[in-house]
């Protein structure tokens, strides 16, 4: 079957695939635990991962470019801030989590541009740490261990984006990988970290869940910390971190599905029976054929 795929859906396929990328749907819906997903939400993410139609293509109100019918667009558009607020809440996560491992963490660190030598005080696009790690013998980056301090760059990307698309469909986190190599030649700022005695990390992660290899490590060794510090089993832990980063992209991203949807009139398809009232109903049918 994923043979016989398109590129399109090929990029889908091994998008869900990945790790991670479906640990939304293991969250227990609490209220307490802020992971209750609304009906909307799950009929995106479910729709999402299954790749049906889920709205009529048109113009996105906020770029001219084109709104698909199964919802990739506002996962990769850089217009109305919404990739900010996804990048930002991720970046949170990490940050919180870095503070239970007591990595001494610093928050868009201006130490570090300083360091590089970059303009303080002003907008610019070099910003080599979203989160500084301080004390970062214990995290592991790039196959190594004990680094001084760890400059971790979240970036968040859509496999199925056109830049994107081909290496996603080669690959599991083809996009995420790709994007990793990016961000270390972008300004030379893998190396001109390294000259400061910092490790650049690229913590990148796809709209579906997955995050790239290398990220992956270093969340790992966080979590390890925080079962360490909090006497909380590493399972817990990790189980508690991933489903906190399913639940916000999938409100992430399905918030900037309907903000696009709302400024030029459409509606979703398949917002009917249990998820919804009205509409059509190829969604709600293409759950139950997937045992969802």
């Amino acid at each position: 079957m994923v043979s016989s795929a398109g590129v399109w859906d090929k990029a889908r396929s091994e998008a869900t695939a990945a790790p991670h990328s479906g640990a939304w749907l293991d969250a227990l819906p609490s209220c307490a635990l802020d992971t209750q997903l609304s009906n909307a939400e799950i009929q995106y993410g479910v729709g999402r991962r299954l790749g049906v139609e889920l709205c009529e293509q048109a113009p996105c109100p906020l770029c001219l470019g084109v709104m698909d019918k199964w919802g990739a667009h506002c996962e990769c558009c850089m217009s109305g801030g919404d990739k900010t607020v996804t990048h930002n809440k991720i970046r949170d996560n990490l940050y919180l989590q870095a503070r239970k491992a007591r990595t001494a963490p610093q928050h868009e660190a201006v130490g570090i541009a300083r360091l590089l030598g970059l303009e303080v005080g002003r907008e610019t696009q070099e910003r080599p740490a979203d989160v500084l790690l301080c004390r970062a013998q214990d995290i592991r980056t790039g196959g190594s261990l004990g680094a001084g301090k760890v400059a971790l760059d979240v970036g968040i990307v859509c496999p199925q984006a056109t830049c994107h698309l081909s290496d996603a469909s080669q690959e599991s986190l083809g996009a995420a990988e790709k994007y990793v190599r990016a961000k270390c030649s972008r300004g030379d700022m893998e190396r001109r970290c390294r000259e400061v005695v910092v490790t650049f990390q690229p913590m990148i992660f796809e709209s579906f869940g997955g995050v790239s290899v290398e990220a992956e490590r270093v969340i790992k060794c966080l979590n390890k910390a925080v079962a360490v510090n909090t006497d909380i089993s590493e399972e817990v832990v990790a189980t508690q971190f991933w489903h906190r980063v399913g639940v916000d992209l999938v409100r992430a991203n399905c918030r900037a599905f309907h903000r696009r949807l709302l400024s030029h009139g459409g509606d979703v398809l398949g917002a009917v029976g249990p998820l919804g009232g009205g509409g059509g109903c190829r969604l709600w049918k293409a759950c139950e054929a997937g045992g969802l």
